[in-house]
């Protein structure tokens, strides 16, 4: 088994588009007023992120950049308690915000609660 770091590195994004496309055909394990997550397991693996924010709901690419930052800064501090698999969040909702940095905490907020369900669901399945 793999030991899971703190890194972010290569090995923990998903970059093939039919890791993607499986993980997305999958129904949302958890969903938030602006974010879904869906979830394709994979044993042999650890824990592996994608991450989708579409133009059409951030025009400004620093913003889409700054919640995709988010998005995996989040992910590389709370992976250590996810289900080994491919994970794909989604932001599917545009947030009212009047700065970056709203925005941010914003999504960071409801991020880490998504995972703190995700992690309970699975703690209790293994119970």
């Amino acid at each position: 088994m793999t030991e899971l770091s703190a890194k972010f590195g290569p090995s923990a994004r998903l970059t093939d588009s039919a890791e993607f496309g499986y993980a997305l055909k999958t129904k949302p394990i958890a969903r938030g007023q602006h974010i879904f997550v869906h979830f394709s397991p994979n044993p042999a693996l650890t824990a592996r992120l994608g991450v989708i924010v579409p133009k059409r709901l951030l025009r400004l690419a620093t913003a889409r950049n700054a919640v995709k930052r988010v998005f995996r800064e989040t992910f590389r501090q709370q992976r250590y308690r996810l289900r080994t698999g491919h994970f794909v969040i989604r932001l599917l909702k545009s947030p009212k915000y009047d700065s970056l940095t709203e925005l941010k905490a914003q999504l960071r907020v409801e991020l880490d609660q998504l995972i703190f369900l995700l992690d309970r669901r699975y703690r209790q399945k293994q119970s």
